[in-house]
């Protein structure tokens, strides 16, 4: 599919063994954190015939600096800039950071160098991605999917909260053998 082309969900996930990340917003820095690891993760243990599919809120031009600046990264990137899809999957907005002590041990930085970082990495990424990266409050999630039939749904409660990277692929793994 092109850059900016339109595709309906189900064509994504209908056949074989697809995980689907949504992201909070493409400046999100505790996503930005959960995808590194994930990442690493993954270039440690190949996840073979399976596919990760990672939707953030924002405009779908973002995606092209998102992905630069992650680096190298073997997820398709995908955007609903309407946030219909967040919805129809019952993922809420809301303002919460989180407990650092109970969610989110994936996350690298502090807060406050999380919120810096984010500032920075826009910056990088083109002034006007902060304009187009997604609305801030937008909460997501984690699924698999196995032959288009949902087999796991987990919906961030607060910013901090996508399943641990190593729960996620380890369930990924049961879920789709």
């Amino acid at each position: 599919m092109r850059m900016g082309a339109r595709g309906p969900f189900g064509g994504l996930v209908r056949h074989g063994k697809v995980c689907v990340i949504f992201i909070r917003h493409f400046l999100c820095g505790y996503c930005q954190d959960y995808l590194a690891a994930l990442k690493g993760l993954v270039s440690q243990q190949p996840i073979g015939d399976k596919k990760i599919v990672v939707i953030g809120c924002g405009h779908w031009s973002v995606i092209k600096s998102y992905k630069e600046l992650l680096g190298e990264c073997p997820f398709d990137f995908y955007s609903d800039n309407s946030t219909n899809l967040f919805n129809s999957l019952g993922m809420i907005s809301k303002f919460d950071a989180g407990n650092p002590k109970t969610q989110g041990h994936y996350i690298t930085q502090s807060f406050t160098n999380t919120v810096v970082n984010s500032l920075v990495n826009g910056w990088k990424m083109g002034t006007g991605t902060f304009l187009r990266s997604g609305k801030i409050a937008q909460l997501g999630g984690d699924f698999v999917f196995v032959d288009g039939n949902c087999v796991l749904a987990h919906r961030m409660r607060t910013a901090r909260d996508h399943l641990e990277p190593d729960e996620l692929l380890e369930r990924f793994a049961k879920l789709s053998s």
